[in-house]
């Protein structure tokens, strides 16, 4: 039937997911306050004062780039034949011998006298020749730089000769290059080749022809390929060496080496390092998506939650605070974290089923938080992670019925053992060391407790400073001793008793429909407070002159009115939680003082009538549990009114005044719908044929009528209470009949 409204859940929702936005926030700050490491000031050759060890997976440069290099030498090159390397070795052979064929036939004219010396005197050969002859041979080729045995060698050879050299030699070339030449042979090619050449020569053809024109001419013709290299290269690259999270990089009271300066950097543990944007972006990460599933959870399964920008800013506060705590307990122990306090207090004060993704979330964010570089953080974060989700579920379901305060231990204490008993389990399949097992097993067991006594101190803390209702607190504001109650029933027990009453029907009814039975209870007993300013004013309070018999009905109604405001101000003064104020202010919506309206249209100042003067401020009903105590109250008083209270006439009597309601729109902003409110009539009957059930006349004994044997004493009833059965039936006639309406009004 909620016809407005939907603009403000709008608006509250925006508001929820704000607050939770900020809260996300702040928690990734404390991560990485968490997370950030001690930095250190320290160059190379310094001592250092502490044994520093790695705050993650860093890599090694300098052993990686060390390994690097020794992996790319031990690859040995990849050769290829140059195909073309034996024809430009030949060209140069023939082009060396053709200038020692030019020389040699200069040599040879001048034995046989054909020329004339280069001297210009007349020359006959001995078995040598002028120097000017020998520099002038030098100036026939401009290839080869001869000396001048080797000059005259060549110019005492006969062509036979010089073409036999010319023909061993290439031969011997050939062979050497058939086998392969790599650059680095070049000089073992040439001996070999030597060794072949002075078999079939002599050897100053040899050392002085022959090899001089080899050593000019020949080059390698096996290759390398730098690419099949470079890729051998490549597939020879070695895993990069790592420094493992919590592994040391600096030992205490050794010199610090550039390759640990290096590693140092990188972490970003030396002083004046740049802000880390990966552990940054981490624990962004990590927010950003945790932020995400909340709300598509919310979303989902917590609408009601998240249209509550007060829940959601005690959901933000409940998360920053587990963060907050984590933080510094985790530097006792990291496994000394309050695991439970986020399922305890979301089962405590929002809902059971909420609780569980709650306490994911802080889970991962617990987890993060209180890493350790004593072991392996990825262990660290599953063993937080599967010690919470298998403990929250029995925390949840021992506390989600139960209505007392010290059960939050007795579900803490159970959440214990189950921690305990989780982390034995994640120990013993990751660890040998069964004493550390035990002693993480048990630091986590003591702040499992820990977190039980911390709900004890927040939750009332909670409850108080977002005024909210949560069965705690309804049951302790139901309690009969509550300063306010006690007002009620001293100084209007009118009231009280209607109230009472008010009660028992609104209960009953929450229950059929699902609503709230213990808010509806409680905003019964407190719906009237405002009465006690002015309680005579109140039929149910009045015992002679009713003061209204002499009141202008304006002023009446005024009074009447009236005590909703001052039933808000007393709440508040008595710090009652919002809901059961809010429930205080709707109980009579917008509706009219009828009684007093009408008073006033059959009175001389009829045209001074204004309908205004005439109704309560409202708001109308906004919650179920605020429509149920609208019908309740009005129920209840007009039902006692009355005087035929035949079941047929009750169960009419509850349809009119809630048509009545309905028509005139008193209902439109709750959430209940027709088939719940068919429930609430048909519960209100019940609950009313119960109270005003009708009973068996007795017939009055005549005296001596029907006497009791002399035997027996006579048990008359009522004799024990000193009446007689005539005075005890005349007054519960008048504790019935008493109990009229306050003129009209409820």
């Amino acid at each position: 039937m909620r016809q407005a409204g939907a603009g403000s859940e709008r608006r509250g929702a925006t508001m929820g997911m704000l607050i939770l936005c900020v809260c996300f926030a702040l928690v990734v700050l404390t991560m990485l306050l968490a997370l950030a490491p001690e930095r250190y000031s320290l160059q190379v050759g310094d001592i250092a004062p502490k044994t520093i060890t790695a705050t993650k997976d860093v890599i090694d440069e300098a052993t990686t780039e060390y390994k690097r290099q020794e992996a790319r030498q031990a690859v040995q090159p990849v050769y290829q034949e140059d195909e073309t390397a034996l024809d430009r070795v030949l060209e140069g052979l023939e082009t060396y011998f053709n200038d020692y064929e030019t020389i040699r036939a200069y040599g040879e004219k001048l034995r046989r006298g054909t020329i004339a010396s280069a001297s210009g005197e007349p020359f006959t050969y001995s078995g040598s020749f002028p120097r000017a002859d020998l520099d002038y041979a030098k100036t026939l080729v401009s290839t080869v730089d001869l000396s001048d045995w080797q000059l005259t060698i060549l110019m005492k050879l006969s062509q036979s000769e010089l073409s036999s050299t010319y023909t061993t030699t290439v031969n011997a070339v050939k062979k050497a290059m058939d086998a392969g030449i790599r650059q680095s042979a070049i000089e073992t090619a040439i001996s070999n080749i030597q060794r072949q050449i002075i078999q079939y020569i002599s050897s100053d053809l040899c050392w002085n022809i022959a090899v001089p024109a080899v050593r000019a001419c020949l080059e390698p013709n096996m290759v390398v390929n730098e690419e099949a290299t470079a890729a051998n290269q490549e597939a020879a690259e070695v895993e990069p060496v790592y420094y493992k999270n919590g592994q040391n990089i600096v030992i205490a009271g050794e010199r610090v080496t550039n390759a640990e300066i290096e590693v140092l950097d990188t972490l970003g543990l030396l002083e004046g390092n740049k802000f880390d944007k990966m552990l940054f972006m981490g624990a962004a990460m990590v927010g950003l998506l945790s932020l995400l599933a909340m709300f598509f959870y919310m979303l989902r399964f917590a609408r009601d939650v998240m249209r509550r920008p007060r829940l959601t800013l005690m959901l933000s506060v409940i998360f920053a605070a587990t963060a907050v705590i984590s933080f510094f307990s985790s530097k006792l122990n990291p496994y000394f974290v309050p695991i439970a306090v986020v399922p305890l207090l979301v089962t405590a004060l929002i809902s059971p089923d909420f609780a569980m993704m709650a306490n994911i979330i802080a889970l991962i964010f617990i987890g993060v938080i209180s890493d350790s570089t004593t072991s392996s953080s990825s262990q660290q974060i599953l063993s937080i992670l599967f010690s919470g989700l298998m403990s929250a579920p029995a925390g949840v379901f021992i506390m989600r019925k139960n209505q007392q305060r010290v059960i939050v231990f007795f579900a803490g204490f159970a959440m214990t053992l189950i921690n305990v008993a989780a982390m034995l389990c994640i120990g013993l399949l990751t660890n040998n060391n069964i004493s550390g097992v035990w002693n993480d097993a048990l630091w986590c067991g003591g702040g499992t407790f820990f977190s039980a006594v911390l709900c004890i101190a927040f939750q009332p803390l909670l409850e108080t400073v977002f005024n909210l209702v949560t069965p705690y607190k309804l049951l302790e504001l139901a309690n009969p001793n509550q300063p306010l109650l006690r007002r009620l029933l001293v100084e209007t027990p009118g009231t009280y008793h209607h109230s009472i009453m008010v009660a028992n029907l609104a209960e009953a009814a929450a229950e059929a429909i699902g609503a709230n039975p213990l808010l509806a209870r409680v905003a019964a007993y407190y719906h009237d407070i405002g009465k006690l300013k002015r309680p005579l004013y109140f039929k149910e309070n009045q015992v002679g002159e009713n003061p209204h018999d002499h009141t202008d009905p304006r002023v009446s109604a005024a009074i009447l009115i009236e005590h909703v405001r001052d039933g808000v101000q007393l709440a508040r003064h008595y710090h009652l939680p919002q809901p059961v104020i809010d429930c205080i202010e709707q109980h009579h919506g917008d509706s009219c003082v009828s009684y007093f309206y009408h008073k006033m249209l059959t009175s001389d100042k009829a045209d001074e009538t204004n309908l205004d003067d005439f109704r309560y401020p409202g708001p109308k009903p906004q919650t179920a549990e605020a429509g149920i105590l609208m019908m309740a109250d009005t129920v209840e008083a007009a039902v006692r009114a009355g005087t035929d209270r035949t079941t047929e006439e009750i169960a009419k009597k509850i349809r009119e005044l809630v048509k009545a309601k309905i028509d005139s729109g008193q209902l439109d902003e709750t959430p209940l719908r027709l088939n719940d409110i068919s429930r609430i009539i048909d519960t209100f009957a019940q609950v009313m044929n119960g109270v005003y059930h009708q009973r068996i006349e007795y017939p009055k004994m005549e005296d001596g009528a029907a006497r009791q044997p002399a035997s027996r004493p006579s048990l008359r009833p009522g004799a024990i209470l000193g009446m007689s059965t005539n005075e005890k039936g005349g007054e519960a006639e008048n504790a019935a009949g008493d109990h009229g309406g306050e003129n009209g009004s409820a």
